[in-house]
């Protein structure tokens, strides 16, 4: 009964851990955990209570009388792991352009890459984040998306560089020419 109720402890614990590795790709607000702290703390905490039980019994027992423990307690240490390194730029294309637009509550940084990708990251008060990925070509100074990185009308399908103040322009006028007044992200980084 003990060694059911061990295995148990091991398998619900895991399942919370991954539930917030998992989460983070939804947008991972840490207020969320705040917000559930009555189910996700209590997971977490069995976790690691768990953890350092089975550590204990391998170091008193061996890994062969402990099979079970160590690979259900070593899912979401593997997926963690995993997790980071999609998470870094060692598997993606190098940065051509950044540029970065801040308001009150929401910070977006457009990334375009050398292969056409192209990824709005959105950051927002409170943590909320969200990466939307998109295609683009250059044409001159203007960039147009083929797949637009925005889910909305805030970022138009072409939008121009202007490399004299440094920004990417996005709103037009009247007469079709680029506002260098209104809505524009800042460029940070240009390797074009």
């Amino acid at each position: 009964m003990k060694k059911i109720l061990s295995v148990l402890m091991a398998v619900i614990g895991s399942a919370g851990v991954i539930y917030l590795i998992i989460s983070d790709y939804y947008g991972g607000m840490f207020i969320h955990m705040l917000s559930y702290g009555i189910i996700l703390l209590p997971l977490l905490g069995i976790y690691f209570v768990s953890l350092v039980s089975s550590l204990i019994s391998v170091i008193k027992a061996g890994v062969k009388e402990n099979k079970l423990h160590v690979l259900i307690l070593s899912l979401p240490i593997i997926l963690f792991l995993a997790s980071c390194i999609y998470d870094t730029e060692f598997l993606k294309s190098p940065k051509v352009l950044t540029a970065e637009f801040k308001d009150d509550l929401f910070y977006y940084t457009l990334i375009f890459r050398e292969n056409g990708d192209c990824e709005h990251e959105i950051s927002v008060f409170l943590g909320y984040e969200e990466v939307i990925k998109g295609k683009y070509y250059f044409k001159g100074d203007t960039i147009i998306f083929t797949k637009k990185p925005y889910d909305n009308y805030f970022i138009p399908d072409t939008i121009l560089i202007d490399r004299d103040s440094n920004k990417l322009l996005l709103k037009r006028d009247s007469l079709g020419n680029f506002n260098k007044e209104y809505n524009y992200f800042n460029i940070i980084k240009n390797g074009k």
